[in-house]
């Protein structure tokens, strides 16, 4: 949280226009602050951290359905194992998959979908 907070909190005292930030604001404030130089390090560091965030989703998500798959609530199938890396292969498949249907989706719609699969669970 601090590695969002501090940078905003320094970024509104240097800069000062709250009213012009948006969703990618961060980098070019960096950019005005530091230079186009720190602007496209802090872009970069944004890319990356948003690849991590994904790929520790995809890799922690995709050991529901193969538990739901062993305990028999979903296909057998879910339960083969990579036999050199020991991992679900088709649960990431298909999660894949899934994740890049959802990617065609914008914020708000994926968070329909969210409340909507949230509202039907018990």
């Amino acid at each position: 949280m601090a590695t969002y907070f501090l940078p905003t909190l320094a970024s509104l005292a240097a800069l000062g226009n709250w009213q012009a930030w948006h969703s990618d604001y961060l980098p070019v404030a960096a950019g005005l602050i530091g230079g186009p130089f720190l602007g496209a390090w802090l872009a970069l560091a944004a890319m990356i951290a948003n690849m991590a965030l994904l790929n520790s989703t995809v890799l922690a998500t995709t050991r529901m359905p193969f538990a739901l798959a062993e305990d028999g609530f979903f296909p057998r199938a879910f339960t083969r194992i990579h036999p050199r890396y020991g991992t679900p292969v088709l649960a990431i498949v298909v999660s894949g998959a899934i994740y890049a249907a959802f990617a065609m989706f914008t914020l708000t719609q994926l968070l329909s979908v969210y409340a909507w699969l949230r509202v039907s669970t018990p």
